[in-house]
């Protein structure tokens, strides 16, 4: 039952408009099980580091946040703002213009997180009932692509 609350947390950062996040004086963040399919930052390959576990936040100024966790401290962040404009297929709930990304060691150092400007988009679709998919693709400043996915499976 926990799970099913943890997904609709997820589900509902993922939809509430922005004019929800300018109430609230606190970020949200969520998280929801599943799998990590691949996770790739230029030719270097992630995808076996990538934890069974997906963040989403939603800070106050409406920017919103896809967290890939990678090992025990790592985390890669795909940050943008919602696209308004909604597709004709109704399998794609929502969808993020990618403008960062923000490599984290989780070391709490003097440097912080690094943050590197971007250009792309992370989508989620629902494949099933119970499976959802979240998928993130663009292009870093200096060309470098990237690319991740995530299966969110409901049932876990």
């Amino acid at each position: 039952m926990s799970i099913f609350r943890l997904f609709c947390s997820i589900v509902l950062i993922a939809f509430a408009p922005s004019a929800f996040a300018e109430e609230s004086a606190q970020p949200q963040f969520g998280t929801v099980g599943g799998r990590c399919l691949t996770l790739f930052i230029g030719t270097q390959d992630f995808s076996k580091l990538c934890e069974e576990q997906l963040g989403r936040s939603l800070q106050p100024d409406g920017r919103t946040g896809v967290y890939f966790f990678v090992g025990s401290t790592h985390i890669i962040t795909f940050s943008g703002r919602s696209k308004e404009d909604r597709t004709r297929d109704q399998t794609k709930l929502d969808s993020i213009a990618v403008d960062e990304l923000v490599l984290n060691d989780g070391q709490g150092g003097k440097a912080g997180p690094q943050h590197i400007s971007a250009k792309g988009t992370c989508d989620t679709a629902q494949e099933t009932d119970k499976l959802y998919l979240v998928s993130c693709r663009g292009t870093l400043e200096k060309g470098t692509t990237f690319s991740a996915s995530f299966q969110i499976d409901t049932s876990l």
